[in-house]
C-alpha cells in the first residue's frame, strides 16, 4: 500500500465508460484475431458483454467515489466535496475568477453594428512572457462614423470561451469531461438548443422530469458534466446534441497592466482595427486562482478550531477530553447530524446535571445544527488468573506484587505508557498478548499461563463494546507462582521467557 500513488486515486475512482471503453479498444487493436469485433454493432455478443462489464465497473466507481466523500476532508476526493465540508466548517475557501479591466477600442469609418458577449477577443503578454486573453463580457454597439473615432471604457473579462458538443448515447448519468482551467460559474448546458439548470447534487430529490445536469470537479483540471438516470434527473436523450459551453482562465495571472494589451487577437466586425489602455496606470484586476485542495483540507479543521465550532467526531473527541471535569471521553456519528458520546472519570461517576452542562456547551458548537446525546460509559471489569513459572532466584512476594501492579496499570483507563500514550481506551478489547507482553516483562518470571477467563478467541481474552472501557477498578488477579524447580517438562533459562506451549501448563 506504501507504494500507491494517492495523487492518482481520483483518477481510478472517477474513471468513465468512455474512458474504459478507450482502453478495452486500445487492446483489442493490438490483436489482429478480434478483427471481427465490432462495438458499433449492436449485436455482437463481445460487444454487448463487455459494455455490460463497464458500465457495471463505472457505475461501482461512482458508489465508491459517493462513499468516500460522505465522510470527511481527509477522504472527500473531489473538489465539491472538500469545499463543502471546508465551509461547514466556517472555511470560505477562494475560487478561480477572471480580472476585468476597462479598455478603448479603435473602431474605422462605417456602418453601425454590435458586437455580442466574448466574441471579440484581444490579447496581451504578462511579464512571464504567456499571452493572456480577454473578451468583451458586454455587448458592444458600435456606431455609424464617417471617419476613424475610438470607444472608451469598454469592459473585457479575462479568459477564453470554449464549446464541446456530443451526441448524447442515452444511457443514465451519462457524463462529459472538460480538462481545463474552467473559471467558476461560467458552465452552460444546452440540450438540443434548450438551457438544462445547473444543481449541485442529483440525487433521490431530483425528479425524473428535471431537466438539470451536476458539475463535479475532479481536481486537476479535470471535471464532468453530469446528467440523471431517468429517475433522478431527465435522462440526456438519446442522439441529442449536448452543447457545453464554459470559459477558462488564468486565475491571478490575467491582473497585468492594461498597457500591456495592446493586440486584437479576434474579432467578428471588421470596423474594429485597435485597442489601447485608457492611461498608463490602469491595472487589470480581480483574478484569482482556485485555492489547493491540499492546502483546504489543511487549513479548514485548523480553522474549525480557531472559531471553536466541531464538525466531525475527531473535533467533538477533542473537546471531550479537554473539557474540565472530564477524565475521557469518546463520540461516534450517528447519521449525518447527531453525535453520541460517553466519558468517564478517574473517580466516581458524572453526574446528571454535569452530563446535560456538557451537552449544552457543545451543543451551539456543532456545524449545521447537528445535536449530541452524552451518557456515563460502562466500566468492565476482569478476573485474571494466571500460573507464573518464576526463577528461585527472585524473590516470591516481589515478584508477585510486581505482576499485580503491572496488570493494573494496564487496565487503568487514565494511566500512560512510557510513551505517554494511554494503554487502554474505549472500546478497547483485552488481548491475550497484552497479559502476556505486561507480565514477562518483569525480570525474574520465565513463564506464563493463562488460567481463566476462557479467551473469547485465540487473541482476545474480554471482549469489550465500543461503549464500554476496561478498568482496573473491581478488577482481581490472582495469581500461582511455581517456582522452577517444580518445573521439570520446560527448559529453565533466565535469558529466555516462554509462554506454555506444554499442556501441562495451558
Amino acid at each position: 500500500m506504501a507504494n500507491v500513488d494517492k495523487s492518482k486515486l481520483v483518477d481510478i475512482i472517477n474513471i468513465d465508460y468512455a474512458t474504459l471503453l478507450a482502453g478495452a479498444l486500445s487492446i483489442k487493436d493490438k490483436y489482429a484475431s478480434l478483427v471481427d469485433w465490432d462495438m458499433s454493432n449492436p449485436n455482437d455478443p463481445l460487444g454487448v458483454i463487455l459494455e455490460a462489464y463497464l458500465r457495471s465497473i463505472e457505475k461501482d466507481a461512482n458508489y465508491a467515489n459517493l462513499i468516500a466523500q460522505e465522510f470527511s476532508l481527509a477522504t472527500a476526493l473531489s473538489k465539491d466535496s472538500i469545499f463543502e465540508k471546508a465551509f461547514l466548517a466556517g472555511y470560505n475557501v477562494t475560487l478561480r475568477s477572471a480580472a476585468t479591466c476597462l479598455m478603448n477600442l479603435t473602431v474605422a469609418a462605417g456602418s453601425a453594428g454590435t458586437i455580442s458577449p466574448f466574441e471579440l477577443v484581444i490579447k496581451g503578454v504578462n511579464s512571464a512572457g504567456s499571452s493572456i486573453y480577454f473578451e468583451n463580457s458586454q455587448p458592444i454597439v458600435i456606431p455609424p462614423a464617417s471617419s476613424e473615432t475610438v470607444l472608451a471604457d469598454v469592459l473585457f473579462t479575462e479568459g477564453r470561451t470554449y464549446e464541446k458538443v456530443v451526441n448524447a448515447s442515452g444511457v443514465p448519468f451519462e457524463s462529459i469531461t472538460i480538462q481545463d482551467s474552467v473559471i467558476d460559474g461560467t458552465v452552460v448546458l444546452r440540450v438540443n438548443g434548450v438551457a438544462w439548470g445547473e444543481v449541485f447534487s442529483i440525487n433521490s430529490n431530483t425528479l425524473p422530469t428535471d431537466s438539470v445536469f451536476e458539475l463535479r470537479h475532479l481536481g486537476r483540471n479535470t471535471y464532468q458534466v453530469m446528467g440523471g438516470d431517468g429517475k433522478n434527473g431527465a435522462l440526456f436523450p438519446t442522439d441529442s446534441i449536448i452543447s457545453v459551453k464554459y470559459r477558462i482562465g488564468q486565475g491571478s495571472e490575467g491582473n497585468l497592466y492594461t498597457y500591456f494589451i495592446n493586440t486584437v487577437f479576434k474579432t467578428p466586425f471588421v470596423r474594429v482595427i485597435g485597442v489601447s489602455n485608457r492611461n498608463s496606470s490602469d491595472t487589470a484586476s480581480g483574478g484569482q486562482d482556485m485555492e489547493d485542495l491540499e492546502k483546504v483540507r489543511a487549513l479548514a479543521p485548523k480553522l474549525s478550531k480557531i472559531n471553536g465550532t466541531l464538525g466531525n467526531r475527531w473535533d467533538v473527541d477533542l473537546y471531550l477530553n479537554s473539557y474540565p471535569g472530564v477524565g475521557l471521553g469518546k463520540s461516534k456519528e450517528v447519521g449525518m447530524d447527531y453525535f453520541y458520546a460517553y466519558i468517564a472519570n478517574e473517580i466516581g461517576e458524572p453526574s446528571a446535571a454535569f452530563i446535560l452542562q456538557l451537552e449544552e456547551d457543545i451543543r451551539p458548537r456543532l456545524i449545521m445544527g447537528a445535536s449530541i446525546k452524552v451518557a456515563t460509559a460502562t466500566r468492565v471489569s476482569v478476573a485474571l488468573s494466571l500460573e507464573i513459572i518464576y526463577d528461585l532466584s527472585y524473590e516470591r512476594s516481589v515478584l508477585e506484587t510486581s505482576i499485580q501492579l503491572a496488570i493494573t496499570n494496564f487496565l487503568n483507563p487514565f494511566a500512560y505508557s512510557t510513551t505517554r500514550e494511554k494503554k487502554i481506551s474505549f472500546g478497547t478489547d483485552l488481548l491475550i498478548s497484552d497479559i502476556y507482553e505486561e507480565v514477562t516483562a518483569i525480570p525474574g518470571v520465565i513463564a506464563i499461563s493463562i488460567l481463566d477467563p476462557v479467551p473469547a478467541t485465540n487473541t482476545i481474552l474480554v471482549r469489550v463494546l465500543d461503549t464500554h472501557i476496561l478498568t482496573h477498578i473491581g478488577s482481581s488477579i490472582s495469581l500461582t507462582m511455581v517456582p522452577s524447580s517444580e518445573s521439570q517438562s520446560i527448559r529453565i533459562d533466565k535469558r529466555e521467557k516462554y509462554f506454555f506451549s506444554n499442556p501441562k501448563y495451558r
